[in-house]
């Protein structure tokens, strides 16, 4: 039996960012089989936008966007349930 403390935070975050992906495909398929409900298409945008650094020997581009949905929480709930039983 492992110990409480044991379990890694890494497994936490793939756990959550794969509820959130799964999530936010079925909010997304959802929103276009049922176009009527405007819940489904709800969606919040949260990030960075993309910035460049051109140095002329090297051009860096970066930047962070988060799409969140209804679905994509609930996945993110359901993803941290499933590591809650691991």
């Amino acid at each position: 039996m492992k110990a409480y403390g044991s379990r890694n935070a890494g497994i936490l975050l793939i756990m959550l960012v794969i509820g959130a992906i799964v999530g936010g495909w079925a909010g997304t398929a959802l929103s276009k089989f049922y176009p009527q409900y405007a819940i489904f298409q709800l969606t919040e945008t949260v990030g960075l936008p993309p910035a460049t650094l051109d140095l002329y020997v090297v051009n860096l581009t970066l930047g962070f966007l988060l799409r969140i949905n209804l679905f994509s929480i609930l996945g993110m709930a359901a993803g941290y349930l499933v590591y809650r039983k691991m």
